[in-house]
């Protein structure tokens, strides 16, 4: 499914990435586009194997421009793929970026690979339907007793009380300037290399 070529094949990365294309993104979708571009590149330097899964979502769509492909191989996000409309279904977009993944382990033959989900949003939760705050909030904590790791980028000023609500750990979170989505890239890029280098580490 993946190519290993090149890569360290004694640590394995998923990479799943949970990124608000609300209507209220429009006016920074093109520095959006540029900085999870950038975003990639920082991650392609890391020499372990990283697998990328993309969610964009909001309420009238639901894109994947990576469904689990390997970062190596994979061209740059296009504004094309990237169009924000709508409300913020952030709940429903967790939750089934969790079953994805849930999915995708059971079918992939990755070596007990490490987990990195990351949320990034302007805003809060106002257009889910199959998720609660409750059930978003088990599964986070089920999923990190299995050594998964959740990160929350946000950028309204209320972000930090709807990533504490899902049980995000302070040190996991980081808010952001909503008209500079590069920055908030930039520093996700750094949780993600340091996530990696971290676990590279334990394991020997």
């Amino acid at each position: 499914m993946q190519s290993d070529k090149g890569k360290n094949k004694t640590q394995q990365t998923i990479v799943a990435f949970v990124l608000d294309e609300s209507y209220s993104m429009m006016k920074v979708a093109h520095d959006t586009v540029d900085g999870f571009n950038d975003y990639m590149e920082t991650l392609k330097k890391d020499p372990s194997q990283t697998i990328m899964y993309l969610m964009t979502f909001n309420s009238e769509n639901v894109g994947v421009p990576y469904n689990f492909e390997d970062l190596s191989e994979v061209s740059e996000l296009d504004i094309l793929d990237y169009r924000p409309d709508g409300n913020t279904p952030l709940l429903d977009a967790v939750g089934s970026t969790i079953k994805e993944t849930e999915k995708f382990l059971e079918v992939s033959n990755l070596n007990d690979p490490q987990v990195l989900v990351t949320i990034m949003t302007d805003g809060w939760e106002n257009a889910s339907r199959a998720y609660t705050h409750e059930s978003i909030t088990q599964m986070i904590s089920e999923k990190e007793s299995l050594g998964w790791e959740f990160t929350y980028l946000g950028a309204a000023v209320s972000s930090w009380s709807e990533a504490n609500r899902l049980g995000i750990k302070r040190r996991n979170f980081s808010r952001f300037e909503a008209r500079d989505p590069k920055t908030a890239f930039r520093r996700s890029a750094g949780q993600a290399i340091n996530f990696k280098q971290q676990r590279r580490n334990a394991s020997r």
